[in-house]
């Protein structure tokens, strides 16, 4: 039996997006920061790793929980058609993979969201996922 999953607006997804931009620009200028001033780390492999640390706040998250930060504010989460989490392996291709590749063509792989019945863009349909409301948590008495 399917259930029946609630689809994320688009403002809910994008407001997401804005506050995971805001920790993953906290997490970039935050080592930069301690890295080079603090530490005098100078560049080369430091550069690779921060941008690791960057790529893994995206990736992580959502293929163990379904949800980063900015997802979890808003209560949505990213699951595959039948309401499961995706894992490591599949938030891994749609969060690198999926979202460079959507973006390339002036963003209209992201855009998609606004034209598609179910607010997908390219990677989750490539990659077939779907943003949706989280459930109210029920409260014992």
């Amino acid at each position: 039996m399917k259930k029946e999953l609630d689809i994320a607006s688009v403002g809910r997804r994008f407001m997401a997006f804005v506050v995971d931009l805001f920790y993953v620009l906290l997490l970039y200028f935050g080592f930069n920061i301690i890295g080079r001033n603090i530490f005098s780390v100078g560049t080369g492999i430091f550069d690779y790793i921060i941008i690791i640390v960057c790529f893994s706040y995206l990736v992580i998250p959502t293929g163990l929980y379904g949800k980063t930060i900015g997802k979890w504010a808003l209560r949505i989460s990213v699951v595959n058609p039948e309401g499961n989490k995706i894992g490591i392996g599949a938030a891994f291709a749609r969060e690198i993979g999926g979202k460079i590749f959507s973006s390339i063509p002036l963003l209209i792989g992201i855009l998609w969201i606004i034209k598609d019945e179910k607010n997908r863009a390219w990677y989750d349909i490539f990659f077939e996922t779907l943003v949706i409301k989280d459930k109210p948590v029920e409260r014992k008495k």
